[in-house]
């Protein structure tokens, strides 16, 4: 049964600028769309509850309501708590415990994720060279009501430098353009791991560097390192990998220009540049947990939402320390538990690897279904029991109908 996937991983890519307004809330489509396809699989009797998954959740819920009820009770100084933080985040992490009754497996769930990135790589190309000939689309501002748009939370439009004409390529449906060159790095990794199509990576290549961010670039460093700690067979692959990237590069920065190369080399540097994006994403969120080191509180946690005024002092949070900062010590803890317990895949170590660094290090990515529901949909809910071998892909998968509760011994590694 495949049309599940196909409608959370398009919505992942390419919804993530919109939204449902509820009350004075506005919901992010991609995690109205998995809502909506959970409930449609529900009244077909189509969802299975993994036990597993099911433990690991209710432990995070009972750890993230201790701190929260704790700051109600005695509310941190200089913050206010927010339940409706509290709520969100576990109405988006309930997914998680369930999973489509008839898996499609590994190796076409990536099929349909590559397909998609390879359009928004398109896209992203299209829009970039565009706008040399007059032609810009890089909001949809004006076209879908604003009531419907998130993009008032997001760097949509940013030029190359300051005072450019030029503008970073968002691929036209991506939030910003860090978001477009991480999804674009992870698609790489799976072309590069698992297909070995080198026409595609010369076009996702040449698709991220329009993007412009130094985030996309380090995931795929990041990448680099786990292939050649974890498989050495992958050396051989990665050295025509190199030369791909040594066809394109050279053209692209003779038509681009010395000033465009700059940008692009300022930003291979940025995580030890204060005030770039990469030093927010990558150095902040830890100065602000060794500033709060001292405080007992920490231990514990401060509550949901009292992250936010750290944001405010322009300090980034990650996945991790936002956890760490309102749910404490045992809070995080849980959140672990849960998260690699899908997110990481011993069968498929590079991509899961890759997968989870980006949660973590890409942004503040711990309420942001769009990512989160990419790797459930390429490691949870695609696969079912189909596991994907370091080369290749092994199946592994049972067929005919499974019991609404799975328990441990019967499904899980």
């Amino acid at each position: 049964m495949t049309w599940p996937i196909v409608i959370i991983l398009f919505a992942c890519v390419f919804l993530n600028r919109f939204g449902v307004p509820i009350g004075s809330y506005q919901i992010p489509l991609p995690a109205v769309v998995v809502a909506t396809v959970f409930l449609a699989l529900a009244l077909q009797n189509r969802v299975v509850i993994s036990a597993r998954m099911l433990v690991r959740y209710l432990c995070l819920c009972i750890c993230a309501a201790l701190p929260t009820f704790l700051a109600l009770d005695t509310p941190p100084s200089g913050t206010s708590v927010s339940v409706s933080s509290l709520y969100y985040l576990l109405a988006l992490y309930a997914f998680l415990v369930l999973r489509p009754r008839f898996a499609i497996g590994f190796e076409k769930t990536l099929s349909i994720f590559r397909a998609m990135i390879f359009v928004l790589a398109i896209c992203a190309i299209f829009q970039f060279v565009a706008q040399f000939a007059g032609v810009r689309f890089f909001s949809f501002v004006g076209v879908v009501p604003n009531a419907l748009l998130r993009e008032q939370h997001s760097n949509v439009v940013i030029p190359i430098w300051a005072g450019a004409a030029v503008y970073k390529s968002n691929g036209m449906f991506m939030s910003e353009p860090a978001d477009l060159s991480q999804f674009l790095a992870l698609g790489l990794v799976i072309e590069f791991v698992y297909f070995g199509n080198m026409l595609r990576v010369a076009v996702l290549l040449p698709a991220l560097l329009m993007a412009f961010s130094g985030t996309g670039l380090l995931v795929l460093g990041f990448a680099v390192i786990m292939m050649s700690v974890t498989d050495r067979r992958l050396l051989a692959p990665l050295g025509r990998f190199a030369a791909v990237g040594a066809a394109v590069i050279p053209p692209l920065a003779a038509v681009a220009g010395p000033n465009y190369i700059q940008v692009f080399a300022r930003r291979t540097t940025e995580v030890s540049s204060e005030g770039s994006s990469g030093y927010f994403r990558f150095v902040t969120p830890y100065k602000m947990v060794f500033e709060l080191a001292s405080d007992p509180r920490l231990v514990i946690g401060f509550g949901p939402g009292t992250s936010e005024r750290f944001e405010a002092l322009q300090l980034g949070i990650n996945a991790l320390t936002k956890m760490l900062i309102e749910y404490g010590v045992l809070g995080l803890c849980a959140y672990l538990w849960l998260m690699v317990s899908f997110a990481y895949q011993s069968e498929a170590k590079v991509l899961s690897s890759v997968g989870m660094f980006w949660f973590v290090f890409g942004g503040g990515y711990l309420l942001a279904p769009s990512v989160l529901y990419t790797l459930a949909a390429l490691f949870l809910w695609g696969p079912g029991l189909q596991l994907a071998t370091k080369t290749g892909f092994q199946t592994r998968s049972c067929s005919g109908p499974q019991p609404l509760l799975q328990w441990p011994a019967r499904i899980e590694r």
